[in-house]
Order: C-alpha cells, then sequence, then structure tokens
C-alpha cells in the first residue's frame, strides 16, 4: 500500500516536470505499463530521439530533486 506522503512526494515530483517530461518518465519507470519502457521505444512513441528522450528525463530528475530538495529541507 502506497503512504501517504510517498503519494505526496511522488505528485511533487511530477509536478517539476513538463507533461513532456512526464510521461517520459512515467514510461522510463513503468508508471503506466508496470514494466519500464526503454528509450528508443519511448522515443519511437513520442516522435523523439534516444538522445531527446534521454535529455529530457535527466532535467525533469533534476527538476524533481530539486523541488524534493526544497520540500524535504522546508519539514526539517
Amino acid at each position: 500500500m502506497v503512504d501517504v506522503e510517498d503519494k505526496i512526494l511522488v505528485d511533487m515530483a511530477f509536478a517539476a516536470m513538463t507533461d513532456e517530461e512526464a510521461r517520459i518518465c512515467e514510461l522510463a519507470y513503468g508508471f503506466t505499463e508496470y514494466e519500464p519502457v526503454p528509450d528508443p521505444e519511448i522515443g519511437h512513441r513520442m516522435g523523439l530521439s534516444k538522445a531527446t528522450v534521454q535529455r529530457k528525463r535527466q532535467k525533469a530528475l533534476g527538476q524533481s530533486r530539486k523541488a524534493l530538495g526544497v520540500a524535504l529541507a522546508e519539514e526539517n
């Protein structure tokens, strides 16, 4: 069962991303299909190159870390 705090943190992480970045992360980390989708397949589905998918995913993760770091720092 998902803890309420975990759900809030996941929602905050996804809120820090654009819709496209969120879709890439959902696919890459198995949020939608229960199995991670490889970058080349994500690129094919979204009309992007593998390198673009990787770049957008890394940017999204950085934004999420920053957003969560601020939120967690405010708790302490």
